[in-house]
């Protein structure tokens, strides 16, 4: 009845086991929320904003020019003569940058002559520095591309010498450029300006009151030198939305692995315990096909077992003193299924002899696994093991050997061998606050190994007991 009750649980176990293992066909057991979208997951093309561009570098879209023309000076007095009378030729060179599309500046020097009220000629100097609009690029549709008209107002102030009487006022400037661009580095243009001074620049007049003007109207050349041109704009919206959604669908599967790998470890240890129970009962070998059709998914035989050949003979040699080791033995006239053989017998004994020798450990090693890269255990529950491990050393006066190990995949010799030194290290310091004398124990380290697979199984240290 016990055997038929442990075989029912058996198969309850793997049966439950075997659904909790259907996935839905993305591989995620229907636990991921988020909508795969494949658009999201490729590589954005850039697109550009077109009434947007970059600021221009200090050593980029500099210019500088010429020009020639006439300038007519109008003053208060107004004097002889009209317009046409006072014209002179009037002569101009500017250095500037634009900063935009739309906003610049330019530093400027003209002179020549003017006619002042009595209409006597005069020579003149002015410097003036002007904050240029270019009202073209407001309007157009791609910054980055370059437009060939240009209408650019300006203002500015700067400083005007009458040579004759040595004045030297203050001079707001103003006006208007027309400008058409011949080729990417020159163009030609046009520009009538302004300038108003104090009354008293040509020596008639208030001295504190605005009202003397010099009006130009020139033609020249612009050079455009250095670096010409504007960088585009990447649009970032499709980028943020992209990575908002990637985020949002990383955070799913995180979760879903999560609930997936609780799963799996509940499966695992349940399949272990399982397993132990059938090998004590002899009854592994009636159902290992079953419980390896379980197991398959979970990697279970890469990592070490335990067979329990020893705790078998053991146990039937207890119930049977006078058993002498060959065939099976009997118990009310029937045959006791303990699945070993004479063979077996003259095993154990050899076992029995070098553990008292202190050639051979005591059982199975017990294993402490870790985290990949560093000296903290996978699970804390394996804290457990360590008492009993320090209690058992401690009540019957064993030797304890510690061995650390990192796995080799995933590390060269100048980190895994420190690696492994820090978890037999570890282990070998649990035991002493357990009360083990140091004495007792004995820390290697084996560095990087590939013993076990998978991977994860060679991140371990292994402890083992032996008879001083």
């Amino acid at each position: 009845m016990i055997r038929k009750a442990i075989f029912m649980m058996a198969l309850c176990l793997c049966g439950q086991v075997q659904g909790n293992a259907k996935t839905t066909d993305d591989g995620t057991n229907g636990l991921v929320s988020s909508v795969m979208n494949e658009d999201m997951l490729r590589q954005i093309e850039p697109t550009y904003l077109k009434e947007v561009a970059v600021p221009s570098a200090w050593s980029s879209n500099w210019f500088v020019g010429v020009s020639g023309g006439t300038s007519t000076f109008v003053g208060k007095p107004f004097g002889a003569g009209n317009l046409f009378d006072r014209m002179k030729p009037a002569l101009a060179i500017e250095a500037g940058k634009w900063f935009t599309p739309e906003i610049g500046g330019r530093l400027s020097f003209q002179g020549f002559q003017f006619k002042d009220a009595s209409m006597s000629a005069r020579d003149y100097k002015i410097v003036h520095a002007d904050f240029l609009w270019n009202m073209s690029s407001s309007f157009a549709t791609n910054y980055a591309t370059t437009q060939r008209w240009g209408v650019i107002p300006y203002v500015g102030c700067g400083i005007i010498h009458n040579e004759d009487n040595c004045k030297s006022p203050f001079v707001i400037n103003y006006g208007m450029m027309a400008q058409y661009q011949l080729t990417r580095r020159l163009s030609v243009n046009m520009e009538l300006g302004g300038a108003t001074m104090f009354r008293d620049f040509d020596s008639k007049g208030s001295s504190n009151k605005f009202g003397d003007n010099l009006f130009t109207l020139s033609a020249g050349l612009t050079f455009n030198i250095g670096k010409v041109g504007w960088k585009k704009v990447v649009d970032a919206a499709p980028y943020i939305n992209q990575n908002k959604w990637l985020a949002d669908y990383v955070n799913d599967l995180l979760a879903c692995n999560q609930k997936l790998n609780k799963a799996h470890a509940e499966a695992t240890h349940a399949i272990t315990e399982m397993r132990k129970i059938l090998e004590i009962e002899g009854l592994l070998n009636t159902y290992i096909d079953r419980l390896a059709y379980c197991a398959d998914s979970m990697e279970y035989r890469s990592y070490p077992k335990n067979d329990y050949s020893g705790l078998n003979s053991l146990r039937a040699r207890l119930a049977h003193k006078d058993w002498n080791g060959k065939g099976k033995p009997k118990a009310n006239g029937r045959f006791i299924e303990y699945r070993f053989s004479a063979s077996d017998s003259v095993v154990w004994n050899k076992y029995i002899s070098e553990m008292t020798d202190g050639n051979k450990y005591i059982g199975s090693p017990v294993l402490f696994f870790f985290k990949i890269g560093t000296s903290q255990l996978v699970d804390t529950s394996q804290m457990a093991n360590l008492d009993e491990l320090a209690r058992i050393a401690k009540d019957y006066h064993l030797k304890i050997s510690v061995v650390g190990a990192a796995d080799s995949a995933t590390g060269t010799d100048e980190i895994n061998n420190p690696l492994s030194k820090s978890r037999a290290e570890f282990i070998t310091q649990q035991l002493i606050l357990r009360g083990v004398d140091k004495s007792v124990i004995v820390s290697k380290s084996k560095g990087g190994i590939d013993k076990y697979s998978p991977v994860a199984a060679n991140r371990h240290t292994a402890v083992r007991l032996f008879v001083k």
